[in-house]
């Protein structure tokens, strides 16, 4: 049962708008890595680790954010994280190595990790089918976000040169912190608090990963964004062989999101249907994509917009994956939903950093493997998480 009487729809707004922060940033910040790549002298996987590290941090982060969330509520752990992800936005304007930038994206990702705390304020108000849409409309905020971001964050690198993107993130962080100390209401009461000590929060880590349920859609999560990253982390490259600018950037990565909002809202707002079914939807989807975009690159008839097209049509099949998995994953669990939040953004965030860092490695950021990586990591992630579950519903 949920533990807080239903927001006021602006407020709802506001806390799903705090879940965005994240994918804004990183959107926002991948027009700026051929710039980085040209003024530090470095090569593309090494621009890419800006992007790594912060999923690093987004990654890490929940774990502590999610422990304090259950033990002290949800708004001072967001107030510290965005505090956290101001400064560290700040610095990184500052820096004057490519080591330096790589170590403040990952302080403001383990800033900007409080966001999963969003979730959990869902499941402090909602349960059941209304929980499901709380997770598709942030689903579909955050694909407003990126479009967003992809497109300003390209006006900014074009105009101010890289730094401009940490200009953005630190005005974004500045803003919703002043809205969450002015308007967001403390949705854990005293009494579900959870006050038991750091052991037994680690514990109740524990009793999340060992849920079978639990565990396969939050790998089934991790996979789905690692397939995304595999061709977002790529596009600016990809573009700039296609001599496009990056202030041109935004008007082909914004069409990425669009997708995602289509898919959310066919799978979410439609005709009801079970989650299993939309699972095996939104996977035919990816792989179908995948294959179209392995065939015109084999046979050289990609262009610019017909990439972004596909690129769309593919997270249009991860619209329908990631908001049945995340409502999948804190379910079960209202009494330590942030922690199960958290572990949520762990597993999504380690399937990002796992992509960028092997596909960078391994292959060198050749084009083949990282379209093949598309399909192959959500069809291990729905794999085991059908071995997992028998059948998932």
């Amino acid at each position: 049962m949920p533990n807080h009487p239903p927001l006021p729809a602006p407020i709802v707004l506001l806390a799903v708008c705090i879940g965005m922060i994240g994918i804004f940033s990183n959107d926002s910040f991948i027009p700026a890595m051929p710039a980085i790549a040209e003024f530090f002298q470095i090569t593309t996987t090494q621009a890419q680790a800006g992007l790594a590290s912060s999923l690093l941090g987004f990654g890490i982060g929940p774990l502590f954010y999610g422990m304090a969330a259950d033990r002290w509520g949800r708004k001072i752990p967001l107030l510290v994280g965005f505090g956290i992800f101001l400064l560290f936005s700040l610095l990184a304007m500052t820096a004057t190595s490519a080591e330096w930038l790589v170590l403040c994206r990952f302080f403001q990702g383990l800033g900007g990790a409080c966001v999963g705390i969003s979730r959990a304020i869902g499941r402090d108000v909602y349960d059941g089918a209304a929980l499901t849409r709380y997770m598709a409309l942030g689903g579909i905020t955050a694909a407003v976000g990126s479009s967003v971001a992809a497109l300003v964050g390209g006006k900014f690198v074009a105009w101010y040169g890289w730094p401009g993107c940490f200009w953005l993130h630190a005005g974004l962080a500045f803003a919703l912190g002043v809205l969450i100390m002015l308007f967001l209401p403390e949705t854990l009461a005293v009494e579900h608090r959870q006050r038991v000590g750091w052991r037994q929060q680690w514990a109740l880590i524990n009793s999340v990963i060992r849920h079978r349920q639990a565990r396969g859609y939050a790998l089934l999560s991790s996979a789905g964004i690692g397939g995304a990253l595999a061709f977002t982390s790529h596009l600016p490259f990809w573009l700039q062989q296609f001599t496009i600018p990056p202030s041109q950037y935004g008007y082909y990565a914004m069409l990425l999101p669009l997708g995602y909002f289509v898919g959310n809202l066919v799978s979410e707002f439609g005709k009801t249907k079970p989650p299993y079914l939309m699972l095996r939807i939104g996977m035919t989807i990816i792989v179908l994509t995948t294959g179209l975009l392995v065939v015109g690159y084999v046979s050289q008839t990609l262009t610019p917009w017909l990439m972004v097209l596909l690129g769309s049509s593919y997270m249009a099949g991860n619209g329908f994956l990631l908001p049945i998995a995340g409502a999948g994953v804190v379910r079960p669990f209202p009494h330590c939903a942030g922690v199960a939040s958290a572990l949520y953004s762990l597993f999504m965030m380690s399937g990002g950093v796992l992509t960028i860092a092997g596909i960078g490695w391994l292959f060198d950021n050749q084009t083949l493997p990282a379209l093949l990586a598309m399909a192959a990591i959500p069809l291990a992630g729905y794999a085991y998480c059908w071995r997992c579950q028998r059948r998932l519903h």
